[in-house]
């Protein structure tokens, strides 16, 4: 029922918002492999990644499962985000290099529409997996496992996690620093502001 699922994601958002955390986000970084892995999840293999953190939720039961139930969507969630927005991304900032700044204005301005702004949103909190990062640790490490042949530690996963935290944390703006940081950037990449009007 897809009811019941929704419920059970709105009671763990804050770990369905972490459907994706970045290996090397911020120091200390995790070795290259592991960064390698983390992106290799989202590009190869995907159907494999997907359908193995999927059995490992419908493995668990209880509140061990609402908690991986909710991981699972944000990383399907972002997955799909992804696999539509990237093509444009990549058309709009003609390199990788820019593609996270890009990306964090079109979040600023999809608050914008709910009437909320990045600074005002505590991201490092709304990013936070708290004490269910063991849980999904081990989800990664069962998907990098099956879909990549590879192993990474739980304790890894745990430093990439608090890591991603770290890095969004820094996203706080209340004096809109960053915005003008990016304005200057789009101007001087593109010619003109897309998302900084």
């Amino acid at each position: 029922d897809h009811r019941a699922f929704h419920g059970v994601v709105l009671r763990q958002r804050h770990v369905c918002n972490s459907g994706s955390f970045y290996y090397n986000a911020s120091p200390p970084r995790p070795n290259p492999r592991v960064a390698r892995l983390g992106s290799a999840l989202n590009r190869r293999n995907t159907g494999e990644c997907l359908a193995a953190l999927l059995d490992f939720t419908l493995g668990e039961s209880g509140s061990r499962q609402a908690v991986a139930a909710s991981y699972y969507a944000g990383f399907l969630g972002h997955y799909a985000l992804d696999t539509v927005a990237h093509p444009f991304v990549y058309y709009v900032t003609k390199t990788s290099k820019y593609h996270t700044m890009f990306e964090t204005f079109a979040d600023s301005k999809l608050l914008e529409l709910r009437g909320e702004t990045l600074h005002s949103l505590p991201a490092d909190r709304v990013v936070a997996a708290g004490n269910n990062k063991a849980l999904i640790a081990d989800m990664h490490a069962c998907a990098t496992r099956r879909a990549h042949g590879e192993r990474i530690s739980r304790k890894t996963l745990v430093k990439a996690m608090d890591s991603f935290k770290r890095f969004m944390a820094k996203l706080d703006d209340p004096e809109g620093k960053i915005y003008k940081r990016y304005k200057r950037a789009e101007k001087l990449l593109l010619g003109y502001p897309v998302l900084t009007r």
